[in-house]
C-alpha cells in the first residue's frame, strides 16, 4: 500500500507542475491538440480552464489510494465520470 501511495503522490505532483505551467505560465503547447494558428478563442481562458482541470486531476490522483481502500470497486467509475465531466466543461468553457 505504501508503494501505491508514493506512486500516486509522485504522479499527482507532476499533474500540479503541468497545471502550474499551463495556467500561470501560459504554456498551451502542453495541451494536447492545441494549434495556435487554428484556435480562435481566448487563450487565457483556455489556459485557466486546462490548468484547473489538471489541478483537479492531481487532487483525484492523490486521493486515489485512499478511495480505493474505502470505496473499492466504485472508485473506477466515479473517477472516470469526474474526468469526463471535467473535460466536457473544459471544452464548453474554452469556446
Amino acid at each position: 500500500m505504501l508503494g501505491v501511495v508514493i506512486l500516486c503522490t509522485a504522479v499527482s505532483m507532476m499533474c500540479f507542475v503541468v497545471s502550474f505551467l499551463i495556467w500561470k505560465k501560459g504554456k498551451l503547447m502542453l495541451v494536447v491538440g492545441f494549434n495556435e494558428e487554428k484556435f480562435t478563442g481566448n487563450q487565457t481562458k483556455l489556459a485557466k480552464a486546462a490548468g484547473l482541470l489538471m489541478s483537479g486531476m492531481g487532487i483525484l490522483v492523490l486521493l486515489l489510494p485512499f478511495s480505493l481502500q474505502y470505496l473499492g470497486a466504485l472508485t473506477g467509475p466515479l473517477y472516470a465520470l469526474t474526468i469526463v465531466c471535467g473535460t466536457l466543461v473544459l471544452l464548453k468553457g474554452a469556446n
